[in-house]
């Protein structure tokens, strides 16, 4: 809704206020979407699964896995980073469907367009290249999620103090991979 605000007060000056949707459209479908999204994953489910391998580790779960002959990478690594990888698309989707329809509301009741408009230039702006590229985007930057979190519950100390920083590391880390990524990407994708 934010977004909308700011892009209507831009086209405002411009005269062109029922370009906002496409504004809206470009901004949350190709970068806002996928970015905020993996943002959100990896503050909440990477920063959990870097916490809950390192306690794992202290607790000599691994070691008790692998004495038993289990892969801890089959076990412990591949479930965390199928279920992020998954995720994080899906909840994508969800964050462009909930960013337009905010959008939508704040275009047509405080912005007073036409709510034809509004859909005309979304659907004129939206392509379904775009959607399948934040789509990817938000599928690798689960990956990342996933193989940082995971490797940093792995390669924490032993020591409760280690949970934490494993914890911030995950999040960090996977937060500066995946923008790097994202920078890579759309360069390349847009010819930027």
């Amino acid at each position: 809704m934010m977004i909308a605000l700011q892009a209507l007060a831009i086209v405002r000056e411009y005269g062109v206020t029922a370009q906002v949707s496409g504004v809206l459209s470009h901004l949350l479908v190709r970068e806002l979407g996928p970015v905020t999204t993996g943002m959100m994953i990896a503050a909440q489910s990477g920063g959990s699964v870097a916490a809950e391998v390192s306690i794992m580790k202290i607790k000599r779960q691994i070691d008790a896995l692998e004495t038993f002959g289990v892969d801890p990478y089959n076990f412990v690594v591949v479930p965390r980073m199928i279920a992020i990888t998954v995720v994080t698309p899906v909840m994508e989707i969800f964050s462009i469907l909930f960013g337009v329809a905010g959008g939508y509301l704040v275009a047509v009741y405080l912005g007073k367009i036409s709510p034809g408009a509004f859909i005309h230039n979304l659907n004129e702006f939206t392509t379904t290249t775009d959607i399948l590229i934040g789509v990817i985007k938000a599928l690798i930057f689960g990956m990342i999620i996933g193989g940082v979190s995971t490797y940093s519950g792995f390669t924490s100390r032993m020591g409760i103090k280690e949970v934490g920083m494993a914890a911030n590391n995950a999040v960090v880390r996977a937060t500066i991979f995946f923008i790097l990524l994202n920078y890579i990407i759309t360069s390349f994708v847009y010819n930027a």
